[in-house]
């Protein structure tokens, strides 16, 4: 037998040994921005398998192989739980993000109606937010939320949205550099709260990106995600 078929054929019985199938998940969501995501699943063996896929512009792509149905999580860069799952081999899941949170749909799959999504993945919790260089507040999370990082995100688009909303707005600077933030905001002549934070994302889990709006209502969810 020719050495190339021999070869295709190996190939062949190599795949249906293994299973062949995997499960392949589509993530769309334009707040993730870029950043490394962790995804975790256990397989029927016990086995931990742990993926680290990038999302680019607010989508991700990634895939792994269940034999039978496995729950699986994925978590931001900050470790903030982003959503979790169920699936199968030949599973093809797409998620997306609504203002009420994950939307997830799978494609020729017999769990489709066992499917969940994190309730908690729009809840937002008021971080500690300095307001002067000895004093930190704690702010009622419901409200508008604009976080910038720079001077230069601070554009008159963005400063037209603050002040739109100066009545509610909590306008927060994310740097570890409180001469940076003074800058920054030295000549907005604000009548709204203002402040820096100085931890970023890590108490932010739902901030992938600035400059960005997040709108929360009273019961701390959050209702509307806007890049600025």
């Amino acid at each position: 037998m020719p050495t190339k078929l021999l070869l295709a054929l190996s190939m062949l019985l190599l795949a249906a040994c293994s299973g062949g199938k995997k499960f392949s998940v589509k993530i769309d969501s334009e707040s993730l921005g870029t950043q490394k995501l962790t995804v975790v699943y256990t397989q029927p063996d016990g086995h931990r398998v742990l993926i680290e896929p990038t999302a680019v512009n607010g989508e991700v792509q990634f895939s792994g192989s269940a034999t039978e149905p496995s729950t699986v999580e994925v978590f931001t860069s900050s470790g903030a739980k982003l959503v979790s799952f169920k699936a199968l081999n030949g599973e093809k899941i797409s998620i997306t993000f609504s203002p009420d949170g994950p939307i997830i749909s799978g494609v020729g799959t017999t769990l489709t109606d066992t499917l969940t999504a994190d309730p908690d993945t729009a809840k937002f919790i008021a971080p500690a937010i300095i307001v002067g260089r000895d004093t930190s507040e704690c702010w009622d999370a419901k409200g508008i939320w604009v976080f910038t990082s720079s001077a230069n995100e601070r554009t008159k688009a963005v400063m037209d949205t603050i002040r739109a909303h100066k009545k509610q707005v909590r306008d927060v600077f994310i740097s570890s550099a409180m001469d940076t933030w003074r800058e920054a905001t030295r000549y907005d002549s604000a009548t709204w709260k203002q402040g820096i934070l100085p931890e970023g994302p890590v108490a932010i889990p739902q901030l992938s990106a600035t400059p960005m709006l997040l709108e929360v209502d009273s019961a701390g969810q959050i209702i509307r995600r806007q890049a600025l």
